[in-house]
């Protein structure tokens, strides 16, 4: 009789399990420390307070798209393009918290309310692969993801407010590389999505599309076009890709 395996009820969040989960984030802070502090260093030179600082890494806590829309901010005058614009890159930057969230949703929908919205309040791309990976290994503690997602916010926040504080230090964050922290951080996190993938043809697209877009019209609309193009060769494929 062949046997199959199931994955147990979720249980949780145990301080067990979010102490696993702290320690399975913990080889990523390094990277996520000089991501934070550029991130505020970045928030310095546009000219955002520290209040505003604050509000941006404690409050919205969005990594890249955090970093899109400090690099977008008017040094002048809002208007309503330049709205509309932040407003749009950074919906296409955090569109994949919707695949995000439905694929967590199996697992956390099985828990009380009061245990789902503090693990999406403080989901990301590091803890969404932990659990992931926790939950395809057997796992079954909803505490992974939100020790994953609170070592990341208890980094996250008070580097960034220091990089803000010591922005004078870092007068050109290119200089040290540090703008390519964002990349290096966001490729490592997705090594289980390529792993997961069953074909590369989409990430090629995008990336392809997002390069051309780049040199072509320039601005930040390469993000959107990279992702529309990707998903729409997926879509193609179908179950191919």
């Amino acid at each position: 009789m062949n046997e199959t395996t199931t994955i147990a009820e979720p249980i949780g969040p145990t301080l067990a399990g979010m102490a696993l989960g702290a320690r399975m984030a913990a080889p990523f802070a390094p990277g996520l420390i000089v991501f934070a502090l550029a991130n505020g260093a970045l928030s310095a030179q546009t000219g955002l307070s520290f209040a505003e600082t604050f509000g941006m890494s404690g409050v919205m806590f969005a990594g890249g798209a955090q970093a899109m829309a400090t690099q977008m901010w008017p040094h002048g005058a809002w208007s309503l393009s330049t709205t509309l614009t932040m407003i749009g890159v950074v919906a296409a930057v955090n569109s994949r918290m919707f695949l995000m969230g439905a694929s967590l949703r199996p697992w956390l929908s099985q828990a009380p309310a009061s245990l789902i919205y503090p693990n999406l309040a403080l989901l990301t791309d590091l803890n969404w692969s932990i659990g992931v990976s926790h939950r395809a290994n057997g796992g079954s503690d909803i505490g992974v993801v939100l020790g994953a997602g609170l070592l990341s916010w208890i980094v996250w926040t008070p580097i960034c407010m220091l990089g803000w504080a010591l922005t004078g230090l870092v007068t050109d964050p290119r200089r040290y590389a540090l703008d390519l922290m964002m990349v290096v951080v966001f490729s490592a996190m997705s090594i289980n999505v390529f792993k997961r993938a069953r074909s590369a043809s989409p990430f090629v697209v995008s990336g392809a599309a997002a390069l051309a877009a780049s040199w072509l019209i320039g601005g930040f609309w390469f993000i959107v076009i990279g992702a529309v193009a990707g998903a729409g060769w997926a879509a193609l494929r179908g179950g191919d890709a």
